[in-house]
């Protein structure tokens, strides 16, 4: 039987135990977290972040917030997800939601945290070019914004430097278009937006970059309620600082992670990188 709840609630027994079985993933990713004092300990916010392939930033985020602040973080996810019956069901127990603006808004009048990717699959799959960038990615998504101020709520900048080290690219989603298995995916996930390149990684799993995530001081809505969110202006105004926010972060997040950069790992996920760019450049140029 799926695994469903009413989207107000959290089944929590199972919630911590996902929570805690996340432990070697932290240590895989020798993952750092800074700032997290400025998620509010209580009342609604929402979180926007950079994205990286298949979500692998999304459950340690969940996690250091639970451990931090005590506050679960209900991510809004693509409704796609929401099909794979087994995946589905892991999702919605760790409080995953479909990413509808009406559920979100609703968590958010209830009082809880809400997260949210505005770039989406476009960024997480983007070519090394765009690493630790959103702004190209982002596109028209305001939704997230339109939200915080339809709620009242405030937008918290959430900054995750290395999750585009992860993966390596051997051939980009460009490089893939029109290809037989792209075109059966597009038409498995009905939208031609899923784009996906050809990744390598540490063989079935990502290589351990070091991640670093970094909290920034919670931005205010400049107007709130209904005639404002439909101000395409002031949302769009809005969209771009928090888009320039998240790259500040991200690049001091980075600054961070290069000075504990150095060891033989990160030696090794450094040269696989190159080495996957520089094939990737040499492909093109052929």
């Amino acid at each position: 039987m799926p695994y469903r709840l009413p989207r107000d609630e959290v089944d929590m027994p199972w919630f911590r135990g996902v929570v805690q079985s996340l432990k070697p993933v932290e240590a895989y990713f020798r993952a750092e977290f800074h700032g997290f004092h400025n998620i509010p300990a209580e009342g609604p916010a929402l979180l926007v972040g950079n994205h990286g392939p298949f979500a692998v930033d999304t459950p340690l985020l969940v996690r250091h917030t639970w451990k931090a602040r005590r506050r679960v973080v209900r991510m809004l996810a693509d409704r796609v997800l929401f099909t794979v019956p087994v995946f589905r069901d892991l999702i919605a127990g760790f409080g995953t939601l479909e990413g509808e603006p009406n559920a979100a808004l609703h968590l958010l009048e209830r009082g809880h945290i809400v997260g949210v990717y505005p770039g989406g699959v476009r960024e997480a799959f983007k070519g090394p070019e765009g690493r630790h960038r959103v702004r190209d990615y982002w596109g028209k998504s305001t939704g997230f914004v339109r939200l915080a101020i339809r709620s009242g709520v405030p937008i918290v900048p959430v900054a995750c430097a290395g999750i585009d080290d992860i993966y390596v690219q051997l051939r980009t989603a460009d490089d893939l278009r029109g290809s037989l298995p792209l075109r059966m995916l597009q038409e498995y996930m009905n939208n031609p937006k899923y784009s996906l390149p050809l990744f390598a990684g540490a063989g079935v799993l990502p290589l351990p970059a070091r991640l670093v995530y970094q909290v920034g001081e919670p931005l205010p809505m400049p107007a709130t309620g209904e005639d404002a969110a439909r101000d395409d202006a002031l949302v769009s105004r809005v969209r771009d600082e928090v888009a320039a926010r998240i790259e500040q972060l991200i690049d001091e997040a980075d600054a961070k992670r290069a000075k504990a950069l150095g060891g033989v790992i990160d030696a090794a996920v450094a040269a696989v990188r190159d080495f996957a760019d520089a094939h990737l450049r040499h492909g093109k140029r052929g």
